[in-house]
């Protein structure tokens, strides 16, 4: 059995995380409580070339009840990375839970920065629980991937849901398993790079609750976002916002995006695809257009159905650039406010092909 060793010191409970080889596999019921201290380390501390691997019960509870007069603002981690440059993977076959209670503090679930290729590996009935006050899963720059094939649920009070660093990152949620996404902050933040997002389950639900915040932001590169399952989004600010680059977003499935203040869709300047196909359900409703094209040639084929009601702006909006909207197959309604018309093109040579 692992050693957990606590200590006191002028009245405060530190915990020093068992030392870690570069992999690691937990099998035990660990609970594990960490309260007001200045170590940065994790509760767990994964190895900087290392893979730990949860094949029994994690909890881990981090609570901070006040600030210490004179100490600076405290940070706490669930699972953590070792410290330096590596490619780390937490991969959770049992039950993970990691919890924070703090007022002004630094509190993150699982951690795995500053720089690698980190992974977050979910398996298939397996079972991830963090609320916490920064985010819920960081992995800084790099080609890193999260990958749920369980149940998943992410709660922050003040910050992203899941966060990745610049590199081409991916985001994959695929099962029957119900996945939730509460934060403050961006949802799902994709930094710049060519990033993938695929969704192939049958429940993924996303809420922001900030001001500005968007469901899913990927920066600036190509990115490829495909949904075949159900996703829902209820953003405050824009529901999906795809950088600046050539970027494809296919649906198949079922799309529905309550964007209260921006737009619901909106890609980026480059040569942007829209495919929505035969079995393809898209609904919006947005503060500003439903969905919006930056410059450049962008194309959006509609087989299936898409329904828009554009509370103030346009319903699809196309900047300049040579623009095709084709829906000769599809059923498309669009609700339009008094500031704006259906369907807008900017300057260049533009086609609308309708049956």
């Amino acid at each position: 059995m692992k050693k957990i060793i606590f200590y006191i010191l002028f009245g405060l409970v530190f915990i020093v995380s068992p030392a870690l080889a570069a992999d690691q596999t937990n099998t035990e019921n660990l609970q594990l409580n960490r309260s007001n201290s200045h170590h940065t380390t994790g509760a767990i501390t994964i190895s900087d070339t290392g893979t730990y691997t949860n094949l029994g019960t994690i909890n881990i509870h981090m609570r901070i009840e006040a600030i210490v007069t004179g100490n600076p603002l405290l940070t706490l981690y669930g699972i953590k990375h070792g410290g330096s440059v590596g490619n780390k993977r937490f991969l959770n076959q049992g039950s993970a839970t990691i919890t924070g209670r703090a007022r002004y503090d630094s509190l993150y679930g699982i951690y795995l920065g500053d720089a690698g290729n980190n992974e977050v590996i979910n398996s298939s009935g397996a079972h991830i629980d963090i609320s916490t006050r920064q985010e819920g899963i960081y992995l800084g720059n790099g080609n890193n991937l999260v990958d749920n094939q369980g149940s998943l649920t992410i709660y922050t009070s003040v910050a992203e849901g899941i966060e990745m660093g610049s590199g081409n990152d991916i985001f994959r949620n695929s099962g029957d398993h119900y996945v939730s996404i509460t934060s403050a902050g961006h949802s799902i933040y994709l930094g710049n790079g060519d990033n993938l997002f695929e969704n192939t389950g049958n429940s993924l639900n996303i809420t922001t609750t900030g001001s500005g915040s968007y469901g899913i932001l990927s920066g600036t590169g190509d990115d490829n976002l495909t949904n075949s399952g159900v996703l829902n989004i209820n953003a405050e600010a824009q529901g999906i916002v795809l950088g600046e680059g050539n970027d494809i977003l296919t649906n198949s499935g079922i799309i529905t995006i309550d964007a209260e203040d921006e737009d619901g869709i909106d890609f980026g300047d480059g040569n942007n695809i829209l495919t929505n196909t035969v079995t393809g359900d898209i609904n919006i409703t947005s503060g500003d257009n439903g969905i919006t094209f930056g410059s450049g040639d962008d194309n959006l084929t509609n087989s299936g159905i898409i329904t828009i009601d554009a509370e103030d702006e346009y319903g699809i909006y196309f900047g300049d650039g040579n623009n095709i909207f084709n829906n000769t197959a599809g059923d498309i309604n669009i609700t339009s406010g008094s500031a704006g018309d259906g369907i807008a093109f900017g300057s260049g040579a533009d086609s609308l092909i309708s049956a």
